[in-house]
């Protein structure tokens, strides 16, 4: 009976030393950014770790965001109250409904860069600037600073105060990071957006891919470098460079599944963690509400548009070709922000 007592005290024990101190810091930017970091901060917790979820509201028209759905994370949700008193809005990025501007590949890769610069830089002097938020992470100790590599500021400030940073990606290669790290370049195995790949690839479809990533490698290492000098005004030098901290991470985190995506390169430092954002169904059958709507007719379309580019800034021509395509079906749903 005293070695099972024991036995247990040292199982206790070593389960309550066992569990990790976690930050994560999530911008309030775009839904599909901020179910990523949820999902991550939901992982670690449900695993047994302390998580402190921070999230940095970008925007403020999303409200109170409340994602994570395990109620033992700590959320601290961080406002900009010194920001200009005229809100900023997702409607700055209303051109991406300009299919000329998107589907060129240097300009669809180029000018939203230079728009998240200016949509980040409040929030970004914010924390890089709040000594309080400074002495406040540092007081918790934490183990762990994890931040997506989106918006680098996050990681500007954990590198700032010499934290273990963990690094993430909520698509499924950061081109620059990628490169700077000695991974090979993408345009080796995988094609841009609008080009044909394998044997319906043509001549003209390799020199878009060029034009793709190169562009797309351009814009998201001017968005850091701005960053960076930014980071390094407001923190007097005492930060590293981009480079350097994907460079001397243990770990950079990928939203990709290598089981259904193009087959790359990748050092052992890239995980690959796509798919873990879906949970897995509770049953096969419909919640009540949703069937009944799909049995008021045969059939049913359901279009559901991004949270960035908003519908509400949908010009006329794409409203007509939704409108045209209501007539064509029997039962139509949409969401709309």
């Amino acid at each position: 009976m005293r070695l099972f007592l024991f036995v247990f005290t040292l199982f206790v024990l070593y389960s309550n030393v066992s569990a990790y101190n976690y930050l994560v810091v999530s911008p309030v930017f775009g839904y599909s950014h901020i179910k990523f970091m949820n999902k991550v901060a939901d992982t670690l917790a449900n695993a047994g770790h302390n998580v402190t979820l921070l999230q940095t509201y970008v925007y403020e028209h999303w409200g109170t965001i409340r994602v994570a759905k395990n109620k033992n994370i700590e959320i601290i949700d961080y406002h900009n109250k010194d920001a200009p008193s005229h809100e900023q809005s997702a409607s700055v990025f209303k051109f991406f409904w300009d299919s000329e501007v998107v589907n060129n590949p240097v300009t669809g890769a180029i000018a939203p860069m230079f728009i998240l610069y200016n949509e980040f830089k409040p929030m970004c002097d914010k924390v890089l600037s709040d000594k309080e938020l400074h002495k406040w992470i540092l007081s918790k100790n934490f183990d762990g600073y994890v931040a997506e590599a989106f918006d680098f500021c996050s990681l500007f400030l954990g590198d700032h105060l010499k934290l273990n940073l963990l690094p993430m990606f909520s698509t499924i290669k950061n081109v620059p990071a990628s490169h700077a790290i000695g991974e090979p370049s993408p345009l080796n195995y995988a094609p841009s957006l609008h080009t044909n790949y394998g044997p319906e690839q043509t001549v003209w479809d390799r020199l878009q891919d060029i034009t793709a990533f190169t562009s797309f490698h351009y814009a998201f290492s001017n968005l850091y470098e701005r960053q960076y000098n930014q980071a390094y005004s407001l923190l007097d030098g005492d930060v590293r460079t981009w480079k350097e901290i994907v460079q001397t991470a243990t770990f950079f985190f990928y939203n990709n599944n290598p089981y259904i995506g193009f087959p790359m390169t990748t050092l052992a430092k890239s995980v690959e963690i796509g798919g873990f954002t879906i949970d897995p169904p509770k049953h096969v059958e419909l919640d009540a509400e949703f069937d009944k709507i799909l049995n008021l007719r045969k059939s049913t379309v359901l279009i559901s548009f991004g949270t960035v580019v908003q519908s509400a800034d949908m010009p006329d021509s794409f409203k007509s070709v939704v409108f045209i395509f209501t007539l064509l079906i029997q039962f139509f749903v949409g969401k709309a922000h």
